[in-house]
């Protein structure tokens, strides 16, 4: 796996993952009189928070560790707007491309993006939101060179084992 991918991955992960834990946790003590759902809701992204920084650090100690490392990627990758759910996440920046329902007469459709830095989470039950699919970029990049690095790096490895006449 080249240097960049691989510091760019902790970086997103371990940064960005406790940056997201760092200003959840901040939050819980703002969330007096808010109610136990809320409550609740703040724990669970403290805990996807922690899932993502804990995934950078396994990959950190052991490059071959990628699983938790692709799933904390994937995580961040679709950001969903609906009159019933709402649900985003990202560590790290994000690159969020979407299209949604119109918000201007005669239009069929809207094109959106957001260039974000920092880590954020949105989650909204029956809140009236708009329509609107969106997909974060940079995760989905990042997710697909960790994939091609790890199927490569494989292939490589069985090809030099195999190669090898003293095995």
């Amino acid at each position: 796996m080249k240097s960049w991918l691989r510091l760019t991955l902790v970086t997103m992960t371990v940064g960005g993952g406790f940056a997201g834990f760092a200003g959840t946790f901040l939050t819980l003590s703002n969330s007096q009189g808010e109610g136990l759902l809320a409550l609740v809701l703040r724990v669970v992204f403290l805990v996807l928070y922690m899932y993502i920084t804990i995934s950078g650090l396994m990959f950190v100690h052991n490059q071959r560790i990628v699983r938790p490392l692709a799933a904390a990627l994937a995580m961040q990758i679709p950001w969903i707007s609906s009159p019933l759910l709402v649900y985003d996440v990202a560590a790290g920046p994000s690159a969020v491309i979407g299209v949604g329902s119109p918000t201007q007469a005669g239009k069929l459709f809207t094109i959106d993006w957001q260039l974000l830095m920092g880590s954020s989470w949105r989650f909204e039950i029956l809140q009236g939101a708009r329509w609107r699919m969106s997909v974060n970029l940079l995760a989905l990049a990042l997710l697909i060179l960790l994939r091609k690095s790890t199927q490569t790096g494989s292939s490589t490895a069985s090809h030099a084992t195999s190669a090898d006449p003293n095995s």
